[in-house]
């Protein structure tokens, strides 16, 4: 078994669901706070494809970025209230008639004194069932912190034709990554996709890809 030879499966006591998202990010940033050599976090889903290159460029501009909370901000979202809807959110859940800017769930970034911060404030705050506006939106408000939208964080619709431009895709396939290969650059760049057929590329997919677009 992986954890008796290897000793790196972390676990909790919930079932993993969608319903429990939230608390499985928050013990994500229980984790974090604890890696004290690491600078930033970068929560993605299964289906988004990360450019490494890109981001790490992006923070490297600076020794050390603090403060920092962000991704695609949404901004005056209203709460569901349409019972049996996929986000739906009852009122004694959250009473309020917007929710406070959060960043979209599927791909976000944070300095570690940020997520510091977030652990902190879930500890405190009732969970709700929605991970992004939970995270990155009711906890990011009580602890003072303003998420930042970056206009490079998109779903794959926005990102067919410049890929090569974004730090983040949302709703990345392997059929799609297929029909976005010619237009790609040479670049590094890291999937993951519980989708993918072969269990031992799950956690990591380097990709070099051909520029056709000559």
């Amino acid at each position: 078994m992986e954890k008796q030879a290897q000793n790196d499966v972390i676990q909790e006591d919930f079932i993993d669901c969608y319903s429990n998202l939230t608390l499985k990010s928050v013990v994500m940033l229980k984790l974090f706070t604890f890696c004290s050599k690491c600078k930033y976090l970068l929560k993605a889903d299964e289906d988004v494809l990360i450019n490494v290159n890109k981001i790490v460029g992006m923070l490297s501009v600076k020794s050390n970025i603090k403060n920092l909370l962000t991704g695609r901000l949404l901004s005056y979202e209203k709460p569901v209230r349409r019972f049996g809807r996929k986000w739906f959110s009852p009122r004694y859940m959250y009473p309020e008639k917007t929710y406070p800017n959060f960043v979209a769930g599927p791909a976000y970034l944070m300095s570690l004194d940020v997520a510091k911060k977030l652990y902190e404030k879930a500890l405190t705050i009732p969970l709700f069932h929605l991970e992004d506006v939970f995270i990155t939106g009711i906890c990011a408000r009580k602890a003072r912190i303003q998420p930042i939208n970056n206009k490079l964080f998109v779903d794959y619709s926005v990102a067919i034709r410049n890929w090569f431009k974004m730090l983040s895709i949302h709703g990345v396939n392997l059929i799609k990554l297929r029909q976005m290969k010619s237009d790609f650059d040479p670049v590094r760049c890291i999937i993951i996709n519980r989708k993918l057929r072969n269990p031992s590329k799950w956690n990591t997919l380097h990709l070099k890809l051909t520029d056709n677009r000559k």
